[in-house]
């Protein structure tokens, strides 16, 4: 597809709301608000006008229709201040914790969290026992003197005490960051130095495909670095030698601080509606990590839309969302919570047990609904894999692709493998919004490669760079209303001139995300890639996902990267990198099939100039392609300045790159 390319058409149907079922929450909010604010909303479409047009009234509405807990009243629901600095329900007193918990107090036995890893095994963890520790832990955060405004790191797996130990912070007003194990010392002290944590909250280990990873030395060595942290609470594992003494600050065990917790008095604190709750950190891929700071009150809203009207989830589901405890997805699946369902939680490699360790969760758990990356199911497919007929999936109704934009194909697979009659979905928002800004919904139809719709509140265009509104065309991903969950700041930028710098000075006012977009008539959409790594051919802008959708369907190809460098002399080289399948080779028939496909497929501008197998291609730990990185090696920047291996999901990965660029200056 090409600015000048016809209006594009959309992919195969993959699912359809059933119209004899009974009505989603969707559906019910959609006529609740008709009916509460007297006007005309026929459809989803007509629901999301309505949210963008009157935001005001659309989030006051959700405040209202989920009954947010306050001991305090709101005096106005946003301030009339620039994007950028909008203050939301000024008053209100709005605690997270309280609020994503209160489900849980009825039906005391139904499971709250389900756990499993990659050697099968699995644990329940009901309502009452995690309302019991969550108070627990609290009440000995409040104990050792961590309350509001006190700063806790956690260096954790995904499991049921870090859930815990994430809701009791929330609980006391303290504010959480959280790293996973999997970083390195250098990454994790790029995160933590800037937050400066008063409590670090730490094991000792993890698992992943089938080795134990111990981690007391990297501890030691960020406690070596971050005088702030003044105590650790143990969160052990099993690496951990008998004998062991403690980390090298004063320690307390994670089951010894519960027992203390426990004969100790405990309270919600009371905090305003944009109280700090969580610091998470961007990818660093090309710098330092930004610190972002999310709030109370917006997130909890967050979490009943989108738990509740996006995913249509309530008490008789099971969540699963694969993730790390280091990535904003994990935060986002514990606000499932807020509906009473169930969340389930895999630790370990979603592909061991000769690939069916994730699936036999997802079958075991009864999971209804799946998060989980492009990457993971892309590669369930090219690999031939068979969901269905090795596990029973029946329980599943959606499958949601995350991390990155889906493949029409990948979508595909899925619907005919994995589950009976699943909706199929692909989503897309990010650490600086605590949401997505294009998902998936129960009221409309999903195709292949496209987002079902923009979600509620979020006025999402394609926009050209001299502010014109485009469609069926390339534009830049625009989001032209302020969102809740749009951050409070960053750290360490107390009058928001970074914040501001980042997005909202490309297009002055308005949030520029960084995506190329491009819209249909009905309210679906497409991701064509970062538009920092566009593809510039002959003054038109190709997206690289367009490429990647055409390489990746042939069958000798299990991964692909495309970069376009610009030249001093005005041209431009485009370089496609090749992962080869095992037991092919690129030959000169491979380079003669892919440039057909690509000339055929989409226009003679996207068939590459140079075509290079590579041993792998480079991600970072969250499942995104580095593709700024190797343009910036190529166009002859320092590997110093441009790459961070501390975050890449295999370091080796990047020096086939950095070695050709290199042999090339």
């Amino acid at each position: 597809m090409t600015a000048s390319a016809p209006r594009p058409e959309h992919g195969r149907r993959l699912w359809a709301p059933d119209p004899a079922r009974a009505p989603s929450r969707m559906t019910l909010f959609r006529q609740w608000a008709a009916s509460t604010h007297g006007c005309d909303l026929d459809d989803y479409a007509a629901l999301h006008r309505w949210s963008v047009e009157n935001p005001a009234r659309f989030w006051e509405a959700l405040y209202r229709y989920f009954g947010i807990e306050s001991p305090t009243p709101y005096t106005a629901v946003m301030s009339d201040s620039p994007m950028w600095d909008v203050r939301w329900f000024e008053g209100a007193s709005v605690n997270y914790a309280q609020n994503i918990l209160r489900a849980l107090r009825d039906d005391p036995d139904r499971t709250a969290i389900v756990t499993g890893n990659e050697a099968g095994e699995m644990h329940h963890v009901s309502r009452a026992e995690l309302l019991r520790d969550v108070a627990a832990f609290g009440a000995y955060l409040t104990h050792i003197g961590i309350g509001k405004g006190s700063r806790v790191a956690a260096y954790v797996s995904s499991n049921a005490e870090s859930v815990t130990a994430f809701l009791a912070c929330a609980a006391v007003g303290a504010v959480l960051s959280s790293v996973s194990p999997d970083f390195g010392t250098e990454a994790v002290c790029d995160r933590l130095e800037q937050f400066a944590p008063h409590l670090l909250i730490a094991t000792d280990g993890y698992v992943f495909g089938g080795r134990s990873f111990g981690r007391v030395a990297e501890v030691d060595a960020i406690l070596g670095r971050i005088g702030s942290i003044e105590r650790v609470v143990h969160m052990p594992s099993a690496i951990v030698p008998t004998g062991w003494s403690g980390f090298a600050r004063p320690t307390v065990a994670w089951d010894s601080a519960l027992r203390q917790g426990r004969d100790l008095p405990f309270a919600f604190a009371r905090v305003d509606f944009d109280h700090p709750l969580i610091t998470c950190f961007s990818s660093g891929t090309t710098g330092k990590p930004k610190g972002i700071v999310h709030g109370h009150g917006g997130v909890t809203l967050e979490a009943f839309k989108m738990t509740a009207l996006q995913g249509d989830m309530g008490d008789d589901d099971v969540c699963t969302m694969f993730s790390t405890a280091g990535w904003i997805v994990w935060f986002m699946h514990i606000s499932a919570l807020s509906m009473g369902t169930t969340i389930g939680l895999f630790d370990g490699n979603p592909l061991a047990r000769e690939g069916n360790a994730l699936w036999n969760f997802v079958a075991r758990s009864r999971t209804s609904f799946l998060t989980i990356s492009s990457a993971f199911l892309t590669g369930r497919m090219q690999a031939a894999a068979r969901p269905n007929a090795d596990h029973d999936l029946s329980a599943l109704r959606t499958v949601v692709f995350g991390a990155s934009p889906a493949t029409p194909e990948a979508m595909a697979w899925v619907a005919d493998h994995v589950g009976h009659g699943v909706q199929v979905a692909t989503a897309s928002g990010g650490t600086e919004i605590f949401t997505c800004f294009l998902g998936y919904c129960p009221d409309v139809s999903s195709y292949a490669g496209e987002f079902q719709c923009a979600w509620l509140g979020t006025d999402a265009v394609a926009m050209g760079h001299d502010g014109a509104i485009l469609h069926g065309e390339i534009g830049e991903l625009v989001i032209r209303q302020p969102m809740p969950t749009m951050p409070i700041h960053f750290l360490d930028d107390p009058g928001k001139e970074r914040l501001r710098a980042t997005y909202f000075e490309d297009f002055p006012g308005l949030w520029w995300h960084g995506d190329l977009f491009v819209t249909l008539d009905d309210g679906t959409s497409r991701i064509l890639g970062r538009s920092d790594a566009t593809l510039n051919r002959g003054g038109v802008r190709i997206g690289t996902a367009e490429i990647y959708d055409i390489v990746d369907r042939h069958a000798a190809i299990e991964d692909s990267l495309v970069v376009n460098i610009d030249r001093a002399d005005g041209t431009s080289r485009m370089w496609l990198f090749l992962l080869m399948a095992e037991g092919r080779k690129l030959t000169a028939e491979v380079r003669d099939e892919l440039a057909k496909s690509l000339r055929a497929l989409a226009s003679p501008r996207h068939v590459p100039d140079e075509m290079h197998a590579v041993p792998s291609i480079p991600y970072n730990i969250t499942g995104k392609k580095l593709e700024v990185p190797v343009k910036r090696l190529l166009m002859g920047a320092d590997e110093a300045s441009v790459v961070n291996r501390a975050i890449m999901r295999d370091p080796a990965a990047i020096d086939a790159f950095i070695d050709l660029a290199v042999a090339n200056r």
